[in-house]
């Protein structure tokens, strides 16, 4: 197919079915193809049910953050429970809050609150990741997806404030508005209609970037932007809008419990990706000879 092929963008052929149909094909012995067949649907069975799992522990993290933002976790590791025990909670201006829990800003919340430069960066094929609204989703950054910059470039745009794991890098402009992304371990710096906020030492990372991505969070800046057909908030809107604060202690309780899950479903990934991997070796071996009938048993376990 390949040797055939034309265009660059949009490769294809240009083959009628009738010759399509003439081309050859490798075919073992029938009860070889029936093992190799069995092989491959087994691992497809088992990414079919890895993927279910990943699809269900995401239904599941909203669930859990609702709850957890909402009720939060007690000195007992429970969750609170406003139906039976309503004495537990108060009202504030984010709806229903556990009582000891506060109200406070995000820049209450931060050490360091800073614009991106307002510059378009020159781009290059390989470097440091440059983050736009584009890379950001609910909780975490699409590095794989992210222009790249040079060192020098890099060091002009994180001139104020370096980003470093923990940070929040949070979208204030255009039809990606109010996503908040928190930064790994990786060298990354801002373009443009991004902020970056660096949680205080009282501050539970994942707790306020979860509580920016937050449906109460939300309704703040929207209700501020109206219907603007090109909404944007500046960096001081941002910083004064208002959370809810649990104590620094149930900050981390709620954080540990978020973290937890979203390891469970980074090992569920991985576990998808090497059945994939598993999946075309095996395709590539078992398609050409290489990996033949007397060896599928052993394969297959």
């Amino acid at each position: 197919m390949c040797s055939v092929a034309t265009g660059t963008t949009n490769s294809h052929v240009r083959v009628r079915p009738p010759e399509l149909l003439r081309w050859p094909v490798a075919v073992p012995p029938l009860p070889e193809q029936r093992g190799i067949a069995a092989v491959l649907d087994t691992i497809d069975d088992a990414i079919r049910k890895t993927e279910q799992i990943i699809a269900k522990l995401q239904q599941v993290k909203q669930g859990l953050l609702h709850d957890l933002l909402t009720r939060g976790i007690d000195d007992n590791g429970e969750l609170r429970d406003p139906e039976r025990h309503p004495e537990q909670f108060q009202d504030s201006p984010l709806g229903r809050i556990p009582k000891g829990w506060s109200t406070q800003t995000v820049r209450e919340l931060c050490s360091d609150v800073v614009d991106c430069p307002h510059s378009t960066p020159v781009y290059r094929e390989q470097g440091i990741a440059c983050i736009r609204t584009a890379d950001i989703v609910p909780g975490g950054l699409l590095l794989d997806e992210a222009l790249r910059v040079d060192e020098r470039t890099y060091r002009q745009r994180t001139s104020r404030l370096e980003p470093k794991r923990g940070d929040v890098i949070y979208s204030r402009e255009g039809g990606r508005l109010g996503i908040a992304g928190a930064v790994e371990d990786v060298r990354v710096c801002l373009a443009q209609r991004v902020m970056l906020l660096r949680p205080s030492l009282e501050t539970d990372p994942t707790y306020l970037v979860w509580s920016m991505n937050a449906p109460a969070f939300l309704r703040q800046v929207f209700a501020f932007v109206g219907a603007s057909a090109a909404p944007h908030v500046n960096v001081g809107d941002v910083a004064a809008f208002t959370v809810a604060r649990p104590s620094s202690a149930e900050q981390s309780r709620i954080g540990n419990a978020l973290r937890a899950h979203d390891r469970r479903v980074s090992a569920e990934r991985s576990a998808r990706e090497k059945l994939y991997t598993l999946k075309a070796g095996l395709a590539e071996d078992l398609l050409t000879g290489r990996v033949r009938t007397t060896l599928l048993a052993e394969v297959t376990a």
